[in-house]
């Protein structure tokens, strides 16, 4: 079996789901054996890996091109980057005998894809989510450049068929979910939950409803807020926490201060202590309006929350609707309101919903699984290229 030698690149504005699926993959494969080199331009991000013993480069290339202004600069700046990323691969393979390729964003793929190819080193790149809504008119290039990849990994079936139904060959396409070290997101008992409860100073009778995440448009946190004045108008003892930051924080707190629930609201921000502040919930709520698999809510799943969540995107692989969460339509706060109280109400129907979660948590997304068939994956791309 030959040496896998890896450079992952990672485009990122903040720390996220995607980066900790990176941050948690790398440490893994550590482990594993495989060498690995990153680039990316997220201080945080960096310093993740650095804590990891990866040799980490520091390097910006521009916001991905997901946006009107951000597509503008992408096309300026494509000759710059051509040749900033054709000496820098050609550098690590030269120094490191970089053998493989793992590209995320939509910039890197177009850019530095072919440069690879040309250079002889194998590329795999990963979807986290749909793409063909919002790539426009880069999606023609996309799927030239898809020609030359050795494999694509999609963290969701629905996440696989958008790319087979925009013309992406469907034997590339490796699915393979998300995955969690289950033994630091563990089911708790109720009486661990009143503990910690209690050590955080929260009242005996005070409930928690929560999210982890971004905080920006495309998760949906409004339609949550919004929902969160029907649920303390209903159940004036529940405590609504949001944990993430975003560019949407200031616009969200001041709509809590507009509907007045601000005393009944906590903004955590970014937290690294996530299973600490998971078992504080009563209820976990993901209320996205586009979404992949997000690792938050494998997360709650596994400490046995029980789920509200939108029925979008690859979430209902992971969330039976009534079986091991409760689906709703995005930006329906009225019926996310609905669900929370109706979880809350009926104890016993949630813990049917916290055992069933966890149980699907620890058959499907075990992040053992996850780095197994990884590794498969850049095994058959650098095969593939020694052909």
């Amino acid at each position: 079996m030959k040496k896998i030698n890896l450079l992952l690149i990672k485009n990122a504005p903040v720390l996220g789901g995607a980066e900790i699926y990176n941050l948690n993959l790398a440490k893994e494969l550590l482990k594993k054996g495989v060498n690995i080199y990153v680039v990316t331009p997220l201080n945080e991000l960096k310093k993740g890996f650095e804590d990891l013993g990866i040799q980490t480069k520091k390097m910006n290339w521009g916001e991905e091109a997901s946006n009107r202004y951000a597509k503008l600069f992408f096309i300026l700046t494509w000759p710059f980057y051509v040749l900033r990323f054709f000496f820098l691969l050609k550098k690590f393979k030269k120094e490191k005998d970089i053998n493989l390729v793992f590209l995320q964003s939509l910039n890197e793929k177009l850019i530095i894809t072919p440069i690879a190819k040309k250079l002889g080193i194998s590329v795999v790149w990963i979807e986290h989510g749909p793409l063909f809504n919002w790539i426009g008119q880069f999606a023609w290039y996309y799927k030239k450049e898809s020609l030359k990849v050795d494999k694509i990994i999609a963290v969701s079936n629905m996440t696989r068929e958008d790319l087979i139904n925009n013309g992406i060959d469907s034997q590339k396409i490796i699915l393979i979910y998300n995955g969690i070290n289950i033994d630091k997101f563990p089911f708790l008992r109720e009486d661990q939950k009143e503990k910690r409860r209690k050590q955080l100073g929260l009242k005996e009778n005070e409930k928690v409803v929560g999210y982890v995440g971004r905080l920006n448009d495309e998760k949906g946190v409004i339609y949550f807020l919004e929902a969160a004045y029907d649920i303390i108008k209903e159940l004036p003892y529940v405590k609504i926490f949001f944990v993430g930051s975003g560019p949407q924080m200031d616009f969200l707190k001041k709509k809590a201060k507009d509907l007045n629930i601000e005393n009944h609201v906590k903004f955590l921000g970014f937290r690294k202590n996530i299973p600490d502040i998971l078992s504080i919930f009563d209820v976990y709520v993901l209320p996205s309006k586009i979404e992949g698999l997000p690792l938050g809510l494998i997360e709650a799943m596994s400490m046995g929350i029980p789920i509200v969540a939108s029925n979008v995107g690859g979430v209902p692989e992971a969330i039976i609707d009534r079986k091991t969460g409760i689906l709703v339509p995005p930006k329906d706060p009225k019926l996310i309101a609905k669900s929370v109280i109706y979880l809350l109400n009926n104890e016993d129907k949630a813990q049917i919903l916290r055992l069933a979660g966890r149980k699907e948590v620890e058959q499907q997304f075990s992040i053992e699984k996850m780095v197994y068939k990884t590794i498969e994956v850049f095994q058959e791309a650098i095969n593939k290229e020694i052909k």
